[in-house]
């Protein structure tokens, strides 16, 4: 009897570490960044918990990404920008990339 309650009590946190260890397998990129080109599309506002942040509608590679911009960027409408896009195990993270102005005049 006592091993079957020593049984049940470690499922709990066996559980939460496997759902732990999983978590943090989904964020962890599969492969190095590739750096691709995007056109803005929109810029607009998004709400979090922690204010509003600026984000740029971008067309690149026949997708459309929302990507979250710095609000001291000089960024627009129509603008070139340069993203460093992410594999992750379940989709991909599209970032713009860690350059001074990732964002350029004209196509």
């Amino acid at each position: 009897m006592s091993q079957i309650c020593s049984a049940k009590s470690a499922i709990g946190p066996t559980l939460a570490f496997c759902l732990g260890g999983f978590v943090i397998w989904l964020l962890i990129p599969v492969a190095p960044p590739a750096f691709e080109v995007g056109v803005i599309e929109a810029i607009g506002l998004s709400e979090g918990r922690r204010g509003s942040h600026q984000v740029a509608v971008v067309r690149f590679d026949r997708s459309i990404e929302q990507v979250r911009i710095d609000r001291f960027a000089d960024c627009r409408v129509g603008d070139v920008i340069s993203l460093s896009v992410r594999p992750l195990p379940i989709g991909r993270r599209v970032a713009p990339a860690l350059v001074p102005d990732p964002c350029r005049r004209g196509h």
